[in-house]
């Protein structure tokens, strides 16, 4: 997964096939009807899988239940 991420992030052609994929498989509509919790939520939740994904930050499973119950707690 770490290979095809870091392509999909240099290469325009990987980076416009994982954006349709994404947007087909995974994408909840336009980001212009998001409330700005929701969004914030989106972007956290993107944020942790890419870290873990690309090996990044090193975060343990202790500091995400804290992320998450922060996120749980946005009004």
């Amino acid at each position: 997964m770490k290979v095809i991420l870091q392509a999909a992030l240099i290469n325009e052609h990987y980076k416009k096939m994982w954006e349709e994929w994404f947007t087909n498989h995974i994408g909840g509509g336009s980001v212009a009807d998001l409330d700005i919790n929701s969004l914030i939520i989106i972007l956290v939740a993107d944020g942790l899988w890419y870290a873990d994904n690309l090996g990044l930050y090193g975060i343990n499973n202790e500091k995400k239940k804290q992320i998450v119950n922060k996120l749980l707690n946005l009004n």
